[in-house]
């Protein structure tokens, strides 16, 4: 059975990622993504395989991409050109620049007096 278009959108909306981010973490561009979800374009198997696979990975870890630091270490990261969710030895790609994003968060704070 082939992933209707709905169900392909059901798996990114439900992990709070947009278009664009979806389809970078599995090679697709948002315009595609868009196509499939509105029904434009079929969604091919090896599609509907690497969205599961990315679900699944996103379920494992525990991710929740609705988490502001998250969100701001993915952005992090594309801008540098890496792929958010690409596995290192210490886990995901994004992680990588969690320090930073907290450090400007905490820079960005308002100061009690």
């Amino acid at each position: 059975m082939t992933m209707q278009p709905e169900e392909l959108k059901q798996l990114r909306t439900a992990r709070g990622v947009s278009q664009k981010e979806f389809g970078t973490a599995i090679g697709l561009s948002a315009v595609f993504i868009g196509m499939m979800e509105r029904g434009e374009k079929p969604i091919e198997l090896r599609t509907a395989l690497a969205a599961k696979q990315w679900a699944a990975g996103m379920d494992r870890i525990g991710l929740k991409a609705t988490d502001p630091e998250e969100r701001a270490a993915r952005k992090l990261c594309e801008y540098y050109g890496h792929f958010p969710d690409s596995e290192t030895k210490d886990g995901p790609a994004w992680r990588a620049y969690l320090p930073v994003v907290r450090l400007v968060l905490d820079a960005a704070r308002p100061v009690e007096d």
